[in-house]
């Protein structure tokens, strides 16, 4: 294989037009697999904010409820022949893939990770299942949250490609990160990836009040289901995208006011990694 970096590294413009094919793509794959999505996250204020990606946004995120997400994946693994250069990640289709969501990836670029144990990613959309997080608030926050981001952490540490110091600036923390992660490495990450997994089956739901990502991220931001049992349209560059019916209240619940801009030395991207031809 040609050394990735010969062709030189793509702009954020660049990934940004990269990324635009990608988002057309999935929504014809969730057109002919007859699922939803929802633009979300950063992408979601981008659709909102500025009709299209946040200037210095780097990524594109969407959810689906479980069950499309299932048929969604089943689909692209049923056409993967077909999908060339598209490609869709999950740690059933990709050995060594490292993340208990999805990604979309257009295989003709290649991403290069600043601390994550090396695999075969392209430019890339996340896609982040929603699953039922029961009637109950306060209890499924005291079951899940604390358990869930501990997990999390470790699972990172786990696939990561060397220690780096805790950001805490403790030296007893360092200390600490220093074994949990070297258990992480002998204990390997399929443990601690499944078990994030295994939340997913916690509550049914369809009797469930809220929705959350229970599988993946640390923390836990749970959702009224009522928020994504429709959807609108909204410009994106130049496509029609759809954002759950209840991005307004999805937005405050994450960001709170999300139309105020950050101040300008935060507008950086925040994801390390660079992207090149192959």
């Amino acid at each position: 294989m040609k050394d990735c970096c010969d062709d030189g590294e793509l702009t954020i413009e660049e990934i940004h037009d990269v990324t635009l094919n990608l988002i057309e793509t999935l929504i014809e794959i969730c057109d002919n697999a007859n699922v939803n999505y929802y633009v979300a996250y950063g992408s979601l204020i981008g659709a909102v904010r500025h009709q299209g990606f946040i200037p210095w946004d780097d990524d594109f995120d969407v959810v689906m409820l479980r069950s499309d997400y299932e048929i969604f994946c089943q689909y692209c693994m049923l056409h993967q022949d077909e999908m060339k250069p598209y490609k869709l990640f999950t740690r059933e289709s990709v050995a060594g893939y490292p993340y208990n969501i999805a990604r979309l990836n257009n295989m003709d670029y290649r991403a290069v990770y600043d601390n994550v144990q090396n695999y075969d990613s392209g430019v890339f959309i996340d896609i982040y299942p929603l699953d039922g997080a029961g009637a109950d608030a306060e209890q499924v926050i005291r079951r899940v949250k604390k358990k869930k981001s501990n997990l999390f952490r470790i699972a990172l540490w786990s696939v990561d490609d060397h220690y780096t110091k805790s950001t805490y600036h403790k030296w007893y923390r360092s200390l600490a990160k220093f074994f949990v992660r070297g258990y992480a490495k002998i204990r390997g990450s399929k443990y601690f990836l499944d078990k994030m997994e295994n939340f997913k089956n916690l509550y049914d739901i369809n009797s469930s009040r809220y929705i959350a990502e229970m599988t993946w991220d640390s923390g836990l931001t749970l959702y009224e289901k009522k928020w994504f049992e429709n959807y609108v349209y909204m410009d994106f560059e130049n496509l029609k995208v759809k954002v759950p019916v209840g991005y307004d209240e999805f937005l405050k619940c994450h960001y709170g006011d999300y139309m105020a801009l950050p101040p300008e030395e935060e507008r950086v991207p925040h994801h390390e990694y660079k992207v090149y031809r192959r």
